[in-house]
């Protein structure tokens, strides 16, 4: 569980888009198991605080959550018969080739889970075995496997191969799906997701495993809230929980251990993935805090009245007709309706993508519940202008959809303490199906650098006007 984080989606091609950022605060929770560090091995050697080095403070805070062995580091760790009863001296297996190696880790792993059972077998692992990310560094094979007992709710808990193999010269990556619990606190469940692991052997030291890395699928800070506030795992911005190991051993090669489905299944898939590589991840992180808050804010707030429940659409003009309609407002309320959370739900398709600079998913249902958590009190006042609108009609027969675009001066008060205007141009996209006339995707464009945007978040703007 603990490592580096990547990507955000839970399909084949999350993982082979190589979105990923460095770790920060909000990826805490899963290296919380290498904090606090009193062991006590089958060979009476007590492994103490020294042993490891927690470069983060915020790190070593976070080991304040773990159950303790006594109040003393220099005091020996209690019995763990689960793990007393491992040969930590065992005769290491060298002169393995990299391929016999992953043989004998995919057979050991899919035995004894010990990435978060803790019961490894040390006769793979080099004495100078290392486990390292941005926030911890920790060495020993023992000292690892007896963090990540003391981490994982030992009854719940699963580490689940989905693929094992010798991917290049002196590598072996490990995919599995890690569910369950882990010991924060009382106690809280983590949501199914999937991790890659990077074990590297030494060929001076007989082919042993001296080195292991682990790279989530979705953001430490999406573990974080999963598993501290998992009512909110709903969030459209937060990552579905990953499918059962059955169904994603189907999705991955397993000779490569890469996602079979590499190819974008849209443009705005690629488009969007240049626009994250363009924001750094203290910027995402301020802007998910902030819908985190709205969804909050607007649970504390009487929720806006139901969205209209019309038919489908006859076809691709009743569609554009209506499209424009709810742009445009009613008399009773002349605001768009991504400001008044009252959208014709019938206009899109139940798949439909929706997609902004900073998350996609599929979904018509998610896209609602987070214009009505918009609408239910987070958006406290709010002035648009519209700059640009247009119809394409496309060309079906050669496979362009018909479109329609628009872009609208946007400026919105948020319901935060310090009352921040945001305030820049937001156009929208609309894709529709030809034939059933309903919106198959909504790609959203902002005409603001996301430092810009950032910077109009934290700036108090109780006194600009909207």
């Amino acid at each position: 569980m603990f490592g580096r984080e990547a990507g955000a989606r839970y399909d084949a091609t999350a993982s082979s888009r190589g979105d990923s950022m460095p770790t920060t605060i909000a990826a805490l929770l899963p290296l919380a198991a290498l904090l606090h560090p009193t062991v006590q091995p089958r060979n009476s050697r007590a492994i103490t605080a020294c042993e490891y080095e927690a470069k983060n403070p915020v790190v070593k805070a976070l080991g304040q959550f773990l159950p303790d062995f006594g109040g003393n580091k220099a005091e020996a760790a209690p019995s763990n018969p689960l793990l007393d009863e491992i040969n930590w001296a065992a005769p290491k297996q060298r002169g393995l080739s990299t391929t016999e190696m992953a043989y004998a880790l995919d057979a050991g792993l899919r035995e004894r889970e010990w990435f978060v059972t803790g019961r490894g077998l040390p006769g793979l692992f080099s004495d100078s075995f290392t486990f390292s990310d941005p926030d911890v560094k920790l060495d020993g094979i023992e000292p690892y496997c007896r963090q990540v007992n003391r981490l994982f709710n030992q009854e719940t808990s699963r580490a689940e191969v989905v693929c094992c193999a010798a991917t290049s010269e002196n590598v072996i990556t490990v995919v599995w799906r890690n569910s369950g619990g882990i010991n924060i606190g009382p106690g809280v469940s983590i949501k199914p997701y999937i991790v890659t692991t990077t074990l590297k052997t030494d060929p001076s030291d007989g082919g042993l495993i001296c080195f292991q890395e682990d790279e989530f699928a979705i953001p430490g800070w999406d573990i974080l809230i999963s598993a501290l506030l998992p009512q909110l795992r709903s969030l459209p911005f937060l990552a579905p929980e990953a499918p059962p190991v059955e169904v994603l051993a189907t999705q991955y090669d397993q000779v490569t251990c890469k996602p079979l489905a590499a190819a974008s299944t849209s443009s705005s898939t690629s488009s969007k993935k240049s626009v994250d590589e363009d924001i750094d991840p203290a910027t995402k992180s301020v802007w998910f805090a902030t819908e985190l808050f709205g969804q909050i804010a607007a649970k504390l707030n009487p929720p806006p009245p139901p969205p209209p429940t019309d038919p489908p659409p006859k076809d691709l003009d009743e569609s554009i007709d209506r499209l424009v309609a709810d742009y445009a407002g009613t008399e009773e309320d002349p605001r768009p309706y991504f400001l008044t959370g009252r959208m014709d739900v019938a206009l899109y398709d139940p798949d439909c993508e929706f997609a902004d600079p900073f998350v996609a998913f599929n979904g018509r249902q998610r896209f609602v519940d987070n214009l009505q958590n918009l609408a239910g009190g987070f958006i406290t006042e709010s002035s648009t202008r519209t700059l640009d609108s247009s119809v394409d009609r496309g060309d079906p027969s050669n496979g362009v959809p018909p479109t329609y675009t628009t872009k609208l001066m946007v400026k919105l008060r948020l319901g935060l303490p310090w009352s921040p205007v945001l305030a820049w141009p937001w156009g929208v996209k609309h894709v529709f199906d030809a034939e059933s006339g309903l919106i198959v995707q909504h790609i959203e464009s902002w005409d603001v650098s996301g430092s810009e945007g950032v910077r109009q978040l934290l700036s108090a703007g109780a006194e600009k006007r909207v």
